[in-house]
């Protein structure tokens, strides 16, 4: 009988090493609500252990058929909650879709990307994007993190899990959605349930078998 375990819903990323140059990427590719301070937050999980050397980051965030945006505010948030703004709501800039911070563009602050210079990557990255005018509607497509260490530090995951783990939820508490991390070591079969504190089923969100392994399942709530 094929092993049993409880998870949140799945989003995949994805990530390419290039000797002490690492990537990894997120698609989010959701509208960021007009007005609301709540924003929209995506998670990208680091597997690895190493010190950061430096730390780039992608953002993909305009208008539907036309590579440009308007005012908008980001913020990033290290595995420690450490926080960097990388664009303020008071700045505003042309061509959204293509942007690095900082070999593109300098960070708004508070805060620099030089600040995690030391810092372990390990953990998840979250990212926060809010739109605070009525006029402008705005969609994130996606977003990936740059990331410089040292090869020799770096102690990566193996290309597969060699047992069953899950990680605690994160962040926690939550604002619009959670994540976390699991790892399946064989071919299983993956069931979703969620239940409120009471003990009662709030949702069933996935129940389906899945390859051998490592996932980041999310919730957003509802």
């Amino acid at each position: 009988m094929k092993p049993l375990i409880a998870i949140l819903l799945i989003l995949l990323y994805s990530s390419v090493a290039y000797a002490d140059r690492y990537e990894y990427d997120a698609q989010v590719n959701q509208y960021i609500p007009e007005g609301d301070s709540a924003g929209i937050r995506d998670t990208i999980f680091i597997p690895i252990h190493a010190p950061i050397t430096d730390i780039n980051f992608y953002v993909g965030v305009g208008i539907e058929d036309q590579p440009w945006g308007t005012v908008i505010l980001i913020d990033v948030f290290s595995p420690n909650r450490q926080r960097v703004r990388l664009h303020d709501a008071e700045v505003y800039h042309l061509y959204w879709y293509n942007v690095w911070y900082n070999t593109e563009r300098q960070e708004s602050g508070p805060g620099q990307l030089e600040d995690y210079a030391g810092e372990d990557a390990y953990g998840p990255w979250e990212m926060y994007c809010f739109n605070p005018f009525q006029s402008q509607s705005l969609t994130w497509y996606g977003w990936r993190i740059e990331l410089i260490t040292s090869t020799d530090a770096a102690e990566e995951k193996a290309l597969f899990p060699t047992e069953y783990a899950i990680s605690g939820a994160y962040p926690n508490p939550f604002n619009s959605s959670m994540a976390i991390e699991y790892s399946i070591p064989e071919i299983s079969q993956v069931k979703l349930d969620v239940y409120d504190i009471c003990g009662r089923r709030v949702r069933a969100l996935i129940n389906s078998e899945q390859a051998a392994g490592y996932y980041r399942a999310v919730w957003d709530g509802t």
